[in-house]
């Protein structure tokens, strides 16, 4: 940063009654009699510009139903292939419907078979945490069945993230038709989330949040959906998704706090 956009800078966000360009000595003159409100402004400053804003947020329906989420929702349906199906990758958009640049892929995988829940199967009531999202979004789902003894699996993958910033995972599964089953949510790439559990029958309490997840060095994040107990029979869900990435800190708030941290320097030492 130039001097004169580090004045420019002080001058804009503590309102000295002085006017920029400053020298460097009237610079230090200027941040010695105004400490208590350098720190002040700075910190409020700091503190909102660091804080977790998102910088996109991208919404996800899985599944197919005669009520589709329109849009800003993405749509996210398997194409079932015997007992395993897929997603594809699925290009993202964010709430005002710009492409995010990221992807989404669900492969499902049951020795039953994988796919989109039924009318029969699809939930009516949802976590009170959910409230906020369009039904139509929470009631479809894709699903994995279990059969033949074996347990279902789904992956979900995240993918075009960038590897230094971190995102917010809000996750659903549920279904209606008394198929449920114990299922796990385990992030498998990527770091900071803990896994949950809950059964996917008639599920309305329970669903997945994870804040400020790591991508990994390949900007992936990646869940994995698995039933933890072999007698488990059923099938597990996956209703709604949404990310978010959490904001980067521009140079400029980064600045100010180096800024207020000088200043408790220059007090210190003047006492």
């Amino acid at each position: 940063m130039t001097p004169s956009r580090f004045s420019d800078l002080i001058y804009r966000h503590l309102h000295l009654e002085i006017t920029p360009p400053f020298s460097p000595n009237l610079l230090k003159i200027v941040l010695m009699k105004n400490t208590h409100k350098l720190l002040i402004h700075s910190t409020l400053v700091c503190t909102a510009m660091l804080g977790s804003a998102h910088a996109a947020t991208a919404l996800i329906d899985f599944g197919l139903g005669t009520a589709a989420a329109a849009s800003p929702y993405n749509s996210a349906a398997i194409i079932a292939t015997g007992g395993t199906g897929t997603t594809g990758a699925i290009a993202l958009n964010d709430t005002d419907s710009a492409a995010t640049g990221w992807t989404v892929t669900v492969i499902g995988a049951g020795s039953g078979n994988t796919g989109n829940a039924g009318g029969g199967a699809n939930v009516t009531a949802f976590p009170a945490g959910l409230s906020g999202f369009d039904g139509d979004a929470l009631r479809n789902s894709i699903f994995a069945n279990q059969g033949g003894g074996s347990n279902p699996a789904m992956t979900l993958q995240f993918s075009g993230l960038q590897s230094s910033a971190t995102y917010d995972l809000l996750l659903y599964g549920s279904r209606a038709n008394a198929q449920g089953v114990d299922q796990r949510w385990s992030l498998t790439e990527g770091t900071g989330g803990a896994d949950v559990d809950q059964n996917s029958e008639l599920n309305a309490t329970v669903f997945v949040d994870w804040a400020g997840i790591t991508p990994n060095d390949s900007g992936i994040i990646e869940v994995t959906i698995n039933s933890p107990g072999p007698d488990n029979i059923g099938a597990l869900a996956l209703n709604f998704a949404s990310i978010s990435e959490n904001a980067i800190p521009e140079p400029s708030g980064v600045s100010l706090l180096g800024l207020g941290l000088g200043a408790l320097f220059l007090r210190r030492k003047r006492a």
